[in-house]
């Protein structure tokens, strides 16, 4: 006797067998998906790491408006937050 599953026919001796194959394809989608959000959390504390990092300096640039080429000059600026900085 044959089945309609999933619009295609097939004898009934296949249909448990496809359980069978989908719940062994499932904890292999399990195990890769597990891998996969291994790999993304690794990533993720890499890239914090890494921005952190580049937040541990800031450099302010004056513009070249404000240049003074001879003679001494200051540069005055207001710091808002907390932090080792740079000015060149």
């Amino acid at each position: 006797m044959l089945r309609c599953c999933g619009c295609v026919w097939v004898p009934i001796i296949f249909i448990g067998t496809g359980s069978a194959k989908l719940s062994f394809l499932n904890g292999k989608m399990r195990r890769w998906l597990s891998y996969y959000y291994r790999y993304i959390a690794h990533f993720t504390l890499l890239l914090e790491a890494s921005k952190q990092k580049q937040a541990e300096f800031r450099t302010y640039r004056a513009e070249k408006n404000y240049a003074v080429g001879s003679g001494k000059w200051y540069f005055e600026f207001e710091i808002l937050t907390a932090g080792p900085m740079r000015v060149r």
